[in-house]
């Protein structure tokens, strides 16, 4: 199987950020966003390759990848991985809701994740850059 390219909704991408400015805030470094980011980066990268490694749902063609706390949720496409979102375990699940596929076609998606994200944004405290000033 060919690698696919893994894309991000917008809503994902926030979700990840908050998630990641969250434990930077928290531990007053960016330290462990750094090493959970890198987690998902490198999972991701093995489920584009073997887009069928995460857990089956009740949704057609949408998987769930556990890392750590955390699942995305993801809809395997034949030439592309599209990330619909990232679910801290933590929360009550009945507040869990995944897109429905109408509203992803709605939705503008975003590139990989990216190599230089490890850099420290200028205009955030974030280890990675989702700002908009367009400098990722």
């Amino acid at each position: 199987m060919d690698k696919r390219k893994v894309v991000w909704t917008k809503s994902s991408e926030i979700q990840l950020q908050e998630i990641l400015e969250f434990f930077t805030k928290r531990n007053k470094s960016g330290l462990y966003s750094r090493k959970l980011y890198k987690k998902f980066k490198t999972e991701l990268l093995t489920v584009s390759q073997k887009p069928e490694l995460g857990i089956k749902t009740k949704l057609d063609k949408i998987r769930g990848l556990i890392i750590e706390d955390y699942i995305l949720f993801y809809e395997i496409l034949e030439d592309r991985i599209i990330i619909l979102k990232v679910w801290d375990c933590r929360q009550n699940p009945d507040k869990l809701n995944i897109p429905e596929k109408q509203m992803i076609k709605q939705e503008r998606l975003t590139d990989p994740l990216p190599e230089q994200s490890v850099q420290q944004c200028r205009n955030s405290s974030l280890p990675l850059c989702f700002c908009t000033s367009g400098h990722r």
